[in-house]
Order: C-alpha cells, then structure tokens, then sequence
C-alpha cells in the first residue's frame, strides 16, 4: 500500500505531552533535540530484519509565526479546491483553529494492519488531533473526515472537540 506523507494537526501546542506519549507507547524510541526542543522522534515497529522506522518530526518554528498564517491560508484554499459538500465549510473553519503540527516520515510503504497508523492514532488522539494528507483529512483514528473523492468520507469519522 502506497503511503501518504501525514501530518498531524491540533489545537494546542503540546510537544511536551506529545513526547510523553511517544515516550509511553514506544519501547525503542530515540529523540534527537536542539537544546531544551525535541525535533525529531524515531520509533523502531517491529523485530530485526522486519524493522520499520517511523520519524515524527516536531519544529516550533513552523506553527508559530507569520509564516504559519501564510501556510494554513494555503491549506484553506487547497481544500476549497475539493469537492462542495457539507464538510468543506467545516474543514476550512477546523483549519482556523490549528495552532500546532507534527509531521511523520515513514521508510517503507504502511499495510493495513501497520502498528506505525496505530501510533499515529493514538497519538492524535491524546493531542486531539486531525490528519492531513494531500488527498484527504481524517480524524484521529484515520478515517475520512473530507475528501478529494466525496465517496470516501467516512460517516463513523469523529471531529476534534474543538470543530
């Protein structure tokens, strides 16, 4: 299964939880700072030769700043691109409230049943967060909150507390 770049999206700043978290799921976790800033969290899934790796990649100075308005007015107009259903307008409201990001990088492809989603899930659950990826948003446990193929959206898909 081809994988899609995801990138986590919350309300709050929390990289100390998010770490946290990280900390508590992950029994082979390495994290490499700059100063008193965790930037990025390896976790190695899996036994040798089967490893997986995946990066979660933390920068203040992306969601902080002018240059976070310039970005999450690209992502607006990226998905006013979409499809017009109901969800659209909620989806550019939800984008108004980001105010932290984490981005992920995996080395190999995900499966279906990859333990890389569920960090990924469990760790956009504790942060309240939503999934970006360049097709969709979905919600903290993947499933489709909006769409580029309106047939896609997932009803079960459960909104942040702050939408």
């Amino acid at each position: 299964m081809a994988s899609e770049p995801i990138t986590l999206f919350a309300k709050v700043p929390n990289q100390e939880h998010a770490l946290k978290v990280l900390q508590e799921i992950s029994p082979k976790l390495e994290v490499v700072s700059e100063g008193d800033i965790w930037k990025k969290a390896i976790v190695t899934c899996g036994k040798y030769p089967l490893e997986n790796n995946l990066k979660i990649s933390h920068d203040p100075s992306y969601y902080t700043g002018r240059n976070w308005v310039v970005q999450m007015d690209g992502m607006r107009n990226y998905f006013s691109r979409f499809p017009e259903t109901p969800e659209r307008q909620r989806v550019l409201d939800l984008t108004r409230q980001f105010g932290f990001a984490l981005g992920t990088i995996t080395d190999t492809d995900f499966d279906e049943n990859d333990y890389r989603l569920r960090l990924i899930s469990i760790l956009a659950s504790e942060l309240d967060a939503v999934w970006f990826t360049p097709t969709s948003l979905r919600d903290s446990y993947g499933r489709v909150l909006f769409s580029i193929v309106e047939k896609e959206i997932d009803s079960s898909a459960r909104w942040p507390t702050y939408a």
